[in-house]
């Protein structure tokens, strides 16, 4: 048996009602459920002082888009992307909603870094519009469009440009 550990032992441990809890994380399901895919990462730390540690269970993530502060639901609105890859140079980024709200941009490599970032451009009173690569100075390869409006983060798509 190894230094500083509390021992190995056989016998199974079978959690009872009184040994779970319950976590909510409020600020994560808001990025969760805007994704079409998600991985989860648990990373697990250990105290060689903690004598009575053991197994640790996970049961029933739940991830939901409810929000409690909020009595007014906003309807989502429709995001274009296109041409998407671009083998001209220019992307257009088409935002339908009903609601007269501003929409922001921020343009990052697949590192991180900002590139860019954007205004929305209001063409009438539902359709406001972004171009990427307008001036054909991005280099060939992937980006991210992060688009969010002053109450939050809407999407976040991947774009690929082809020079």
């Amino acid at each position: 048996m190894a230094n500083n550990t509390g021992g190995v032992f056989n016998d199974y441990y079978i959690p009872q009602n009184n040994n779970w809890k319950k976590v909510i994380i409020n600020s994560f399901s808001n990025v969760a459920t805007k994704q079409p895919s998600l991985k989860l990462r648990f990373l697990f730390k250990v105290d060689s002082k903690q004598v009575d540690a053991n197994n640790f269970y996970i049961d029933e993530i739940n991830i939901n888009d409810e929000n409690l502060n909020s009595i007014n639901e906003i309807e989502s609105p429709i995001i274009k992307i296109y041409p998407n890859p671009t083998f001209n140079g220019e992307i257009k980024i088409e935002i339908n909603s009903n609601d007269k709200i501003r929409y922001f941009a921020n343009l990052y490599n697949t590192d991180g870094k900002l590139i860019e970032s954007f205004d929305s451009l209001t063409h009438n009173d539902h359709i406001s519009s972004f171009k990427i690569n307008d001036r054909n100075h991005l280099l060939t390869g992937v980006y991210y469009i992060k688009i969010f409006t002053e109450n939050g983060t809407l999407s976040t798509e991947k774009i690929i440009i082809c020079n």
